[in-house]
C-alpha cells in the first residue's frame, strides 16, 4: 500500500511531464498497433485457404455447371473442394424477361473461410436454426429491391418453391469467395490467392441487371429444392495429394476439357505467386516496424531516465528513511504501470474512433493485442531496471547534495 501511495505521489508531483509521457507512449502503441494490422491484412485473404494453396492440385474456375457427383466420378481419387449454384427465381419472376439472380450456395468450407463486409445485417451462418425459411444474403441495389428483413419466395423451373428472408446485404465492391459470375477484384488475374475472390460492383452489375443471392449448403439441403445432389459452379480446388504425376496431369486435363477451359492453375504456381506478393508487402512494412520498435526502446529508456533523474532526491529520502534501492525501483515500476494504463486507454480510444469513422484495416485481433501487451511490458520492465542502474553506486547523501 505504501508503494502505491508513493507512486501516486510521484504522478501528482509533475503532471505536465506525466501527461507528455502518457501521450508519447500512446502514440507508439497506436503506431505499432496499426502496423501489425497492416501486416496481418496482407495475409487476410491467403490464410483462409492456406492448406489448399499449399497442397498438390489445381485452382479452377468451373464455368460449366454440372452435378458434383459427375465431376467427382471423372476425377477419381482427387478431392473436389467447392461451392454450389442453382437457378432460382424470386416472387414468380418470368425467366424469359426478368433479371434472374445468380444464386450461390456456400459450402461449410467457404462459409468458414471468409466473411465479407456487409452493407447491412449479418453474413450467413451455417449454425443458424432452420425453420423452413431460407436465410439469404443479397447483393446491394438489386433489381427486386430486396432489403434487410424482406421476405420473399424462391422457385425453380420445376415449380418447386420455398420461403426466404433477407438477413443481410453484402457491401458494394466487397470481396466474396468463389462467386466467379461477378467481377474480379482489383487484384484479380494475378495467378495468386486473390484469384479466389470476386466482388459485386454496382457500377458494372446494376446496368446489366446482374445480381446475386447467397445461401448456405446446410439450409439448401434441408429445403424443397434439394434432390440428392448439388450443382457445382465458381472457383474450386481439385486436390491431387497422393496421386502420381501422371494421374495429377490427367485430372488437370479432364477438368480443363470438361468444366474449366478458361481458368485452371497449378496450386504450386498459385502458392509461389502468393508468397511473392506477401513478401513484397512485408519488405515494405517490416523495416518500418523494426525502426519503430527500436525507437520505442530508445524513447522508453530516455523518458524513464529523465523521470528517474527527476525523482532521485525523492528516492534518496526514501532510502534514508529505511527503503532499499530495490524498493525505489518497485515504486518506479508501479508509477510506470499507472502511465501504461492511461496510455493504453488513450490508444484504444483513439484507434476505436479511427476504426469506426474511417475505412481502415485496423483490427483488434490477437496479434494487435499481443503487440500492445509486449510494448507495455517492455516499458514496465525498463522502468524497474533503469532506476537500479542509475542509483547503483550512488549514496543518498551525494544525491541530496547535488543541485
Amino acid at each position: 500500500m505504501l508503494f502505491l501511495k508513493s507512486a501516486y505521489k510521484q504522478l501528482k508531483m509533475n503532471p505536465f511531464m506525466n501527461v507528455l509521457i502518457a501521450i508519447q507512449l500512446a502514440a507508439v502503441i497506436s503506431i505499432l498497433f496499426v502496423l501489425v494490422s497492416l501486416i496481418e491484412s496482407r495475409l487476410e485473404y491467403y490464410m483462409p485457404f492456406r492448406e489448399e494453396f499449399s497442397s498438390q492440385g489445381y485452382l479452377c474456375n468451373i464455368d460449366v455447371t454440372d452435378l458434383e457427383k459427375d465431376i467427382e466420378e471423372a476425377i477419381g481419387d482427387a478431392q473436389l473442394v467447392c461451392s454450389y449454384w442453382d437457378y432460382l427465381m424470386v416472387n414468380d419472376q418470368d425467366a424469359a424477361t426478368d433479371p434472374i439472380a445468380e444464386t450461390y450456395i456456400y459450402s461449410d468450407k467457404y462459409l468458414d473461410a471468409f466473411t465479407p463486409t456487409m452493407e447491412s445485417g449479418e453474413w450467413l451462418d451455417k449454425n443458424s436454426e432452420y425453420d423452413g425459411v431460407l436465410h439469404a444474403v443479397v447483393t446491394p441495389n438489386n433489381p427486386m429491391n430486396l432489403k434487410l428483413g424482406d421476405e420473399f419466395t424462391l422457385s425453380n423451373v420445376e415449380g418447386v418453391s420455398q420461403k426466404a428472408v433477407v438477413i443481410g446485404v453484402v457491401g458494394d465492391s466487397q470481396y466474396t469467395v468463389g462467386a466467379s459470375f461477378f467481377s474480379q477484384t482489383d487484384m484479380g488475374n494475378n495467378n495468386n490467392f486473390f484469384d479466389m475472390y470476386y466482388t459485386y460492383n454496382s457500377e458494372v452489375e446494376v446496368p446489366s441487371n446482374h445480381w446475386g443471392i447467397y445461401l448456405t449448403e446446410e439450409e439448401y439441403k434441408s429445403s424443397n429444392f434439394y434432390t440428392g445432389d448439388m450443382i457445382v459452379y465458381g472457383m474450386a480446388f481439385v486436390l491431387t495429394e497422393g496421386l502420381s504425376y501422371e494421374e495429377h496431369q490427367q485430372v488437370g486435363e479432364v477438368m480443363m476439357t470438361n468444366w474449366c477451359a478458361i481458368y485452371i492453375r497449378e496450386l504450386s504456381e498459385i502458392n509461389a505467386n502468393s508468397f511473392d506478393h506477401i513478401k513484397e508487402q512485408l519488405y515494405i512494412l517490416l523495416p518500418i516496424a523494426l525502426c519503430i520498435f527500436a525507437l520505442t526502446i530508445i524513447t522508453s529508456i530516455s523518458v524513464i531516465s529523465i523521470s528517474v533523474s527527476g525523482q532521485l532526491k525523492t528516492y534518496a529520502v526514501y532510502y534514508i528513511c529505511g527503503a532499499k534501492w530495490s524498493s525505489c525501483s518497485l515504486i518506479s515500476l508501479i508509477y510506470s504501470l499507472f502511465i501504461c494504463i492511461v496510455s493504453s486507454a488513450i490508444s484504444v480510444c483513439a484507434l476505436l474512433v479511427i476504426k469506426n469513422r474511417t475505412d481502415t484495416v485496423i483490427s483488434f485481433g490477437l496479434w494487435e493485442i499481443a503487440t500492445m501487451v509486449v510494448t507495455v511490458l517492455l516499458f514496465i520492465i525498463l522502468s524497474a531496471l533503469i532506476p537500479l542502474a542509475i542509483t547503483h553506486g550512488n549514496q543518498p547523501k551525494e544525491i541530496l547534495k547535488k543541485e
